[in-house]
C-alpha cells in the first residue's frame, strides 16, 4: 500500500508541471491544460480516498498545486494582455487568506490540521476560477459567459476567505469561537 500514496501525489503535482508548460503553448492546448487540471484535482483526493492514503502533507499539497496552477495561467494571460490585472486583484484576496492564514496559523498551533480542511465554497471558487480559464482560453468571443463565470469565481473566492478566516481565528482562539 506505500506505493499506492504515489499515485494522488503525481495527481497533485501534474499541476505544477502543466503551470509552467502553460507559458509555452497556445490557447487550444492550454484549454486543454485547464481541463487536465480540474481533473487531476478532482482525482487526487479521491484517489486518496479509494487507496486509503489521505494525508494531511497531501492535502495541503492539492491546495498548494491548485493555487500553482491557477496563478500561473492567470498571471501568463495578464501578461500576455488576456485579462486585465484588476482582474486577478479580484481573484487574489481568497488566496492571499489562505496563504497567510495558514501560515499564522501553522506557526501559531504548530499543526497543519487545520490547514489540510477544504472548505466547499473555497472548492467551488477554485472551480469557477477553472471554468473561466476554460470559457476565456476556448470562447474568446464568448466575453459575457467567461465574465459571468469571473464574478462567480470572485464572489466565492470572497466568501471562502471570510469562511478561511472565520475557522482559523475561531479554533486559534482559547475556547474556539
Amino acid at each position: 500500500m506505500r506505493g499506492a500514496i504515489a499515485i494522488p501525489w503525481s495527481l497533485s503535482l501534474l499541476r505544477v508541471a502543466l503551470g509552467v508548460a502553460f507559458w509555452a503553448v497556445g490557447a487550444q492546448a492550454r484549454a486543454a491544460m485547464v481541463v487536465i487540471a480540474a481533473a487531476s484535482d478532482l482525482a487526487d483526493g479521491g484517489a486518496a480516498r479509494l487507496l486509503r492514503v489521505q494525508s494531511t502533507a497531501g492535502s495541503v499539497v492539492d491546495a498548494l498545486t491548485d493555487k500553482f496552477f491557477a496563478w500561473s495561467a492567470l498571471i501568463a494571460l495578464a501578461v500576455e494582455g488576456q485579462l486585465a490585472w484588476w482582474q486577478l486583484a479580484l481573484l487574489a484576496p481568497r488566496d492571499v487568506v489562505v496563504l497567510v492564514g495558514a501560515g499564522a496559523y501553522v506557526l501559531r498551533q504548530q499543526s497543519w490540521t487545520l490547514c489540510a480542511r477544504h472548505a466547499l465554497l473555497g472548492k467551488g471558487a477554485t472551480a469557477a476560477l477553472l471554468i473561466f480559464l476554460f470559457a476565456e482560453l476556448s470562447f474568446p468571443e464568448g466575453y459575457p459567459v467567461a465574465m459571468f463565470v469571473y464574478g462567480l469565481a470572485v464572489v466565492a473566492g470572497l466568501a471562502a476567505a471570510v469562511v478561511y478566516l472565520r475557522q482559523w481565528v475561531g479554533e486559534s482562539s482559547p475556547g474556539g469561537v
